[in-house]
This record gives structure tokens, sequence and C-alpha cells, in this order.
């Protein structure tokens, strides 16, 4: 089984305490990291020393969604780029977005 097909199976965990408590071991990993509850959203923002940095990141980001099949929101301005994950499909966190955040985490940039 993938990573991502692991991943996948954790979609349907609704309760927001719930995926934080399944997230622990994750949440180490992730200080720089916003979890925001009352919005289902994880969000970190990245700085960069231009815009070409910046957008070769965003390309790494781009190949890793579609290898977990989870795609974050991304807003580019110049050499900042701000990353938010949620699940649409439970308008809330899942435990696929920290497990996206965290290999967000080792990308190269």
């Amino acid at each position: 089984m993938s990573s991502a097909t692991q991943t996948h199976a954790f979609r349907d965990e609704l309760l927001p305490e719930l995926v934080l408590a399944k997230a622990e071991p994750y949440l180490a990993k992730l200080t720089e990291w916003e979890v925001d509850l009352e919005e289902g959203e994880l969000r970190r923002q990245f700085q960069f020393a231009d815009f070409a940095s910046t957008i070769r990141f965003v390309n790494e980001i781009a190949k890793l969604a579609d290898q977990e099949d989870h795609h974050p929101d991304l807003a580019i301005h110049y050499d900042v780029l701000i990353v938010t994950l949620s699940t649409p499909a439970v308008s809330g966190l899942t435990l696929l977005d920290f497990v996206v955040a965290t290999k967000i985490e080792t990308l190269p940039r």
C-alpha cells in the first residue's frame, strides 16, 4: 500500500479533536505551522530570497500534491508563499493534511 493510499484512509475523520489526537506525532515536526480549528485549516508562511526561488518551491509542492492526491491552496506574493491545507470533503482538517504538511517540510528550498 502506497503512502498516499495509507493516508487517504483518514479522510473520513470528522471530529477535530480526534484528528488532532491522531496528528500528535506530526505536530512536533510542524512547529512553524498554524492549526486553525475554527477555519479547519493548517497554514504556514515561507520566505524566500526572490520570486524564482518561491516558484521552484511551489513546483516541488505541486509534485508532492499530485503524488499524495491532496492539493493545498498556495498564495504567492513575490518572495513569500502561504500554504494552506484542509480537506474540502469534510470541510476541515484530516490527518492527511498533517501528513502532507510534514512532507512539505522535507522538500528542498
